[in-house]
């Protein structure tokens, strides 16, 4: 009787095993090409985006049109995008090397349309969602307890809680969608 027990419990755990290990395949296939969805999910996060977006991200996703461009039609297009907004023209006009990474990365074959699904994890981005709040509580409570010691002691607390919960936040975003920003890593 012992062992019927054993081994139906054995048994039922193979098949687990096997519907994990599928899972698992189908996950690790969908992970090795980024690229390979061509829909943008229904999901919380895209229930706010109207069809017109949706269509253009899709068209983004699944060719990039500015894979095909020059660099100087790319700078044009930034130029006349950044001149609208006076803090993003000056701080592209004082930065050339992020200049000259957006340029390539908009121009990158998997980059941008990589980047751009992450849409369609949405329950990593629930899960990342979850994460930034739970840091950004700990941190404010961690800025209520800082009370104690000089003027100078508690700024640098305050500045090294802010670095701690941004360095986790960034840290978190990384190791949660490390596949669909790795052909952006590879640019750098």
């Amino acid at each position: 009787m012992k062992i019927l027990l054993l081994f139906l419990i054995s048994l039922a755990g193979f098949s687990q095993q096997e519907n994990l290990e599928q899972k698992y395949d189908k996950t690790i296939k969908d992970l090795a090409d980024p690229l390979a969805f061509t829909q943008i999910k229904n999901s919380i996060f895209t229930d706010y985006i109207s069809k017109e977006v949706k269509q253009n991200l899709i068209k983004h996703i699944k060719n990039n049109p500015f894979s095909s461009m020059s660099e100087g039609q790319l700078r044009a297009i930034i130029d006349s995008g950044a001149n609208h907004n006076k803090i993003v023209s000056s701080f592209l006009s004082n930065n050339p090397k992020v200049y000259n990474f957006l340029i390539k990365w908009l121009r990158d074959k998997k980059a941008m349309p990589s980047f751009l699904m992450i849409i369609n994890r949405d329950e990593d981005l629930k899960v990342y969602g979850i994460i930034v709040i739970a840091v950004l509580v700990i941190g404010f409570i961690l800025n209520l307890i800082n009370s104690k010691g000089g003027l100078f002691k508690r700024i640098f607390n305050k500045i090294l809680i802010g670095v701690g919960c941004f360095s986790i936040n960034v840290t978190c975003f990384v190791y949660i969608f490390y596949e669909n920003i790795k052909p952006t890593w590879n640019l750098l």
